[in-house]
């Protein structure tokens, strides 16, 4: 379902062969401070394949191809954890279908004198937001649990060989 026109493609399935990663969780909230390396500092451990996946057998991973959902921190490239089990619901950030084309927005859902009216909202101005015509069909692919967004820029290997003090 990857074409030109798509906002996103698919990128992988979770492999159930994924190693376990004991990533150790500090005991203090960080507001602006670093953590103390101590080890008396640490609190517990975390595995990211269960903090971030509830159901491995329909969780997926998306690239998005717009910038449409900008206000919500979801830009070109960004990589999308979607969860194809879950039941979406007014204001879930979610894949749909349109007429087979994938897109990512936010699923809302009114209910109005006229009934029950759905749409999909862009999270950028400068884009439009989905009102369905008779005409099309609108499928929910899955619903869009964690946004995998790297904060620092990855750099060539001869550049940025050294720290900053805080």
């Amino acid at each position: 379902m990857n074409t030109p026109c798509s906002e996103i493609s698919i990128l992988f399935g979770i492999d159930i062969t994924t190693p376990i990663y004991q990533i150790p969780v500090a005991l203090e909230r960080v507001a602006a401070n670093f953590p103390s390396p101590a080890d008396d500092h640490i609190e517990s451990c975390i595995d990211l394949n269960k903090h971030l996946i509830q159901n491995k057998d329909a969780t997926f991973i998306v690239r998005a191809n717009s910038l449409s959902m900008q206000g919500v921190g979801i830009e070109v490239n960004d990589q999308l954890i979607v969860d194809r089990s879950l039941d979406a619901v007014s204001g879930d950030i979610v894949i749909a279908v349109i007429n087979n084309e994938l897109t990512v927005k936010t699923l809302m859902v009114e209910q109005g004198i006229e009934g029950c009216k759905v749409w999909l909202r862009a999270e950028n101005p400068d884009f439009a937001s989905i009102y369905l015509g008779a005409e099309q069909e609108l499928t929910i692919w899955g619903v869009v649990t964690w946004n995998l967004k790297a904060l620092r820029q990855q750099r060539s290997q001869h550049h940025g060989q050294h720290r900053r003090k805080a």
